[in-house]
């Protein structure tokens, strides 16, 4: 269960990382 969650909050941060990094592109 807590492999899960840190599974889950590693893709959003990845996820919120690369929105961050095209935002800056921009």
């Amino acid at each position: 269960m807590i492999l899960d969650k840190f599974k889950l909050d590693g893709k959003t941060a990845l996820i919120t990382g690369a929105n961050q990094g095209i935002g800056k592109a921009y």
